[in-house]
């Protein structure tokens, strides 16, 4: 729908911000990010990849490049502005326009907000009873909007004359005072103050598909959206992942649901047993638990077999008086710990913080117990630890 667009500019300023190299140009047609509530222009600087553009308070446009070492004050450059970006950016912003027209004129909920991203748009609308079925219709009546290509018209009206259209939202005092105001005007449906990039008729949206929906603070709903070549992007990628789930389970997608319904009741079920047994296992371990004795101190350091094991054997550990003990055990992802102290004046914390000094070894906790995760080889970290503690 956009064509790339190609000028030619001199750089007349650039520096460092953040970290991000900004360039200032003599002359740009980028549209900056923010400017009515959409993302700015993607593009190009000699062939360096324009990542932002911002526009600072006496108009002068920011672009933040991707590799600022190719572009120097003084240089001739030649800018390219993605076509295809423009065109993904209309296509979510009109397609606000009907969703928000939409619940104005269907449900009396109106517009509180709007913020467009790399990935997905927000609309925040004042209400919380906003449900399935609303958003269900609301899709249902956006998609035949769509498929009847209405035009999307850009309008530039005088001030005095903008009462004649039935604006969705009121007029800010502070336009009253610009000469020619920008109206976008979708059929008979909308009629909205608005800046930035559109479609021409309803039919170049593509389709609209709301994805989620959660409670914001002051009483609004935020829902999610994508449009257009987005939302064919968003079937792509959903369309895989089912795939991949259903082949891996052996199902159909319309048994599905049932089948991850009968997993999860079925990993409870195991959770269930695997917590008795854990439990069971560490009333045994303590029944049999050889004690180290020094000084007449007690002192355990063991490996256990799972982190049930030793949340079951720490409580039965933390009944033991004057017991300094280190449980190590092995987790999904990496090792973890915990370490008892039951002593008055020996912190569990202050064990931890010396382990710090010999282990790779993270957690916290209190007075009486730590916990975290911890690095390597949990027979060789064994050694390390006993060393430590049998100094206490």
């Amino acid at each position: 729908m956009y064509e790339d667009i190609s000028f030619e500019s001199e750089i007349i300023n650039k520096y460092e911000r953040k970290g991000e190299c900004i360039v200032e140009m003599t002359y740009s047609v980028f549209y900056p990010d923010g400017a009515g509530g959409q993302l700015g222009d993607r593009g190009t600087i000699n062939g360096t990849e324009v990542i932002a553009v911002k526009q600072d308070k006496t108009g002068i446009l920011q672009h933040t490049v991707s590799n600022g070492d190719r572009l120097s004050v003084g240089d001739k450059v030649i800018c390219r502005i993605n076509g295809e970006n423009r065109t993904d950016i209309a296509q979510q912003h009109t397609a606000q326009h009907l969703i928000s027209a939409n619940f104005d004129n269907d449900f009396g909920i109106h517009t509180v907000g709007f913020h467009m991203s790399e990935t997905h748009t927000t609309i925040d609308l004042d209400s919380q009873e906003i449900n399935e079925e609303m958003i269900e219709k609301m899709e249902k009546k956006a998609f035949s909007q769509i498929t009847s290509l209405l035009p999307v018209d850009i309008l530039e009206v005088s001030p005095k004359d903008i009462h004649k259209y039935p604006l969705r939202k009121e007029l800010n005092d502070k336009l009253l005072g610009l000469d020619k105001l920008r109206l976008v005007k979708i059929g008979e449906i909308d009629y909205s103050l608005c800046k930035g990039f559109h479609c021409d008729n309803t039919g170049n949206i593509g389709v609209i598909k709301i994805f989620k929906i959660e409670k914001v603070k002051s009483g609004f709903t935020r829902i999610y959206y994508v449009a257009g070549y987005r939302a064919m992007r968003d079937y792509q990628m959903s369309h895989k992942i089912l795939k991949e789930t259903t082949d891996f389970l052996s199902t159909s997608k319309d048994e599905l649901n049932l089948r991850l319904q009968n997993l999860v009741n079925e990993n409870k079920t195991v959770s269930k047993m695997s917590k008795k047994l854990s439990e069971s296992l560490a009333q045994e371990m303590y029944q049999n638990l050889s004690v180290r004795m020094m000084n007449g101190k007690k002192r355990i350091v063991k490996v256990l077999p799972s982190e049930e094991s030793a949340k079951g054997l720490s409580k039965e550990i933390m009944k033991e008086p004057d017991t300094i003990a280190v449980f190590l055990f092995e987790k999904s992802k990496t090792n973890g710990f915990n370490i008892i102290s039951t002593y008055d004046n020996i912190d569990a914390k202050e064990i931890l913080e010396r382990l710090k000094d010999n282990i790779n070894i993270k957690g916290g906790g209190n007075s009486k117990m730590t916990l975290g995760t911890v690095h390597g080889s949990l027979d060789k970290i064994k050694e390390e630890v006993e060393a430590i503690v049998n100094k206490y």
